[in-house]
């Protein structure tokens, strides 16, 4: 069990949260992937969308939410629909 609090609670103390930008080290851990799977997602697509500010990139949490929101799936057979 984790000790983190749940979303409406996370949103109700920090509203502004879902707003703000991260580095790719910090939105690794929101998505469960590394840091290089984000700069490959970044280079192919199909990625979480992102700001680039010069050499500097940063994810926007909502962002990150909706992304991983967007693929989730109720069984194994969905799959195939959502890689088409």
């Amino acid at each position: 069990m984790s000790n983190l609090p749940d979303f409406e609670t996370l949103l109700s103390e920090n509203p502004g949260w879902l707003d703000e930008a991260v580095p790719p080290n910090e939105a690794s851990h929101v998505v469960d992937r590394s840091e290089n799977a984000l700069g490959i997602l970044r280079v192919r697509g199909g990625g979480p969308r992102y700001v680039r500010a010069g050499r500097r990139v940063s994810y926007i949490q909502r962002d990150l939410f909706e992304w991983l929101f967007s693929h989730r799936v109720e069984n194994t057979s969905q799959n195939s629909e959502i890689d088409k």
